[in-house]
């Protein structure tokens, strides 16, 4: 590979990346992150961007460089930790639309067979390329990214009454760092449940579940029927929340907001009972099948856990459990 080849080789991948972090500060400016415009769209022309580089010795070289599109997402990645501060669970979630997207756009000038454009046409492509997600947001923002109703629903046996678990459900003590097993989701910085007060073990009374970093779940207890069921809304406020936060992404720009949580108790025979926690959330994007499994997976990753601590709790002698319980 000569200098000037190296040269222009490495002008693409930072044209690529560079392309990438403008568009990422431009379209969560405009609340469509979760577009297909951005999660194809711009990933496509970040991998294209090397067209308007190439000779047609590079072009060649297209099939066996696809080291290229990882070093593209791979430097992307790194810049969103380093200069926007983004969550490593952020960027799990997007990563498996953005490497397909980046890949399939670094393979395009082979495919396409680049070699044999003049370079006016490949700065013309390249540039439609480059614009085209951006022309196609507000259009796809206003009618292509619907919102959608999605369920989670999570399940644990417990060796205890159900009016005895019924009784530890409203109010939870605060939940030690021991209790709580962290999952991928918390190691990725989601944050952890810390505790839930309420003022009133009634219907209309006022549930406060609180989590690290200060993310806070304002709840209304909306049915309870002892020892059967016992639901609550939820709405949260996600101005505490670092920026870059994931879970501030989602919860401010609209793209996902919390209803309500459901806890049901099934007795299965004396001294044991089916607990089940359900949360219905609405998700709005122009992918909602693909966020809809990111939600139910994180939002079921809480649930077992906060049902596993549950379990415990209700499965310790009474004299354990007023010591350990929040």
């Amino acid at each position: 590979m000569r200098k000037s080849q190296r040269f222009s080789l490495i002008l693409g991948v930072c044209a690529g990346v560079a392309y990438g972090l403008i568009a990422w500060f431009a379209f969560g400016a405009a609340q469509a992150l979760p577009s297909m415009s951005f999660l194809l769209g711009v990933p496509f022309g970040m991998g294209a961007c090397s067209l308007a580089f190439t000779d047609d010795a590079q072009v060649r070289w297209f099939q066996r460089l696809l080291l290229i599109p990882w070093l593209v997402i791979f430097l992307f990645f790194m810049l969103l930790v380093a200069v926007a501060h983004e969550a490593a669970a952020c960027i799990l979630v997007l990563a498996l639309p953005l490497i397909f997207a980046v890949m399939l756009g670094t393979v395009i000038p082979w495919a396409i067979g680049a070699h044999r454009l003049s370079a006016k046409k490949k700065a013309a492509a390249t540039a439609a390329l480059l614009l085209l997600p951006f022309l196609f947001m507000p259009l796809e923002k206003a009618h292509l990214m619907p919102a959608e109703q999605g369920e989670a629903l999570s399940s644990i046996v417990v060796d205890a009454p159900a009016a005895f678990i019924f009784d530890h459900l409203a109010e939870v003590p605060t939940i030690n760092e021991g209790e709580y097993q962290p999952g991928l989701f918390n190691r990725l910085g989601i944050p952890r449940p810390i505790r839930a007060t309420v003022d009133r073990a009634a219907l209309g009374g006022l549930r406060v579940g609180e989590f690290e970093h200060g993310l806070r779940f304002d709840e209304v207890i909306t049915r309870f029927d002892p020892p059967k069921r016992m639901a609550f809304s939820i709405a949260v406020d996600p101005s505490p929340l670092r920026q870059g936060s994931t879970e501030r992404h989602a919860l401010e720009a609209g793209y996902f907001r919390f209803l309500d949580a459901t806890y049901a108790l099934e007795p299965l025979g004396p001294g044991r009972t089916l607990l089940k926690l359900s949360s219905r959330f609405v998700l709005k994007s122009g992918w909602n099948s693909y966020g809809r499994f990111w939600a139910s997976a994180l939002v079921g990753d809480f649930q077992e856990r906060v049902l596993a601590v549950l379990k415990r709790r209700c499965e310790a002698p009474a004299g354990a459990l007023a010591v350990s319980g929040p």
